[in-house]
């Protein structure tokens, strides 16, 4: 079998110093991706499917600082190409899959309302990861189906299985750290 796909989803990054930082509030950032997949059926009801999606990924957080703005942007955007190789179990119009996910970033940007946005030739990308593994779970539903042609509607829930921020990132304490130390210059974690 090949299809297209699109997809659209909430993300969040964690870290436990932001979230247990007061003055950090994470947003449920949006992402989408497009692209393909190929799968091998075996039998009737499995398959082995193999997809090739570009997505665009965003993570946002609201900050304060001290006798600043009430609210601070800070903003990561980066761009994928996720490779999915995936186990699809399906009976009575309805799947569930499992499997891996390998992710190539392409491009990584940061910008905070406070700093402004790195120029060109500032580049962030030694603070992130070049390419990072997740786990992935979905499931859904054939909506419309004939012999030869299938609409489905699905869900995955993705996991990093490692940390996106590469450990020159972790020791990094200018203003495009990770989240932003800016927010309170005198307050810096201890540890990443």
């Amino acid at each position: 079998d090949i299809g297209v796909k699109v997809g659209y989803g909430l993300g969040l990054l964690v870290n436990k110093n932001v979230f247990d930082d007061v003055s950090y509030s994470h947003e449920l950032s949006g992402s989408y991706n497009y692209g393909g997949k190929l799968s091998v059926n075996i039998g009737d009801h499995n398959a082995i499917t193999f997809d090739a999606m570009f997505s665009k990924m965003t993570q946002e957080f609201n900050y304060s600082i001290a006798g600043g703005p009430t609210t601070n942007r800070n903003e990561i955007v980066w761009d994928n190409l996720d490779l999915y190789l995936m186990f699809r179990s399906s009976r009575e119009g309805a799947y569930l899959e499992i499997g891996p996910m390998m992710s190539k970033i392409r491009g990584i940007k940061q910008t905070d309302t406070v700093h402004g946005s790195f120029g060109e030739s500032d580049d962030v990308s030694s603070y992130y990861q070049d390419r990072y593994f997740s786990a992935v779970v979905g499931g859904g539903s054939y909506i419309y189906g004939s012999g030869k042609f299938t609409t489905m509607l699905g869900m995955r829930l993705h996991y990093g299985l490692q940390d996106l921020i590469t450990q020159e990132g972790q020791d990094y304490r200018g203003p495009f750290a990770f989240p932003n130390p800016s927010r309170n210059p005198s307050d810096i974690y201890d540890t990443y």
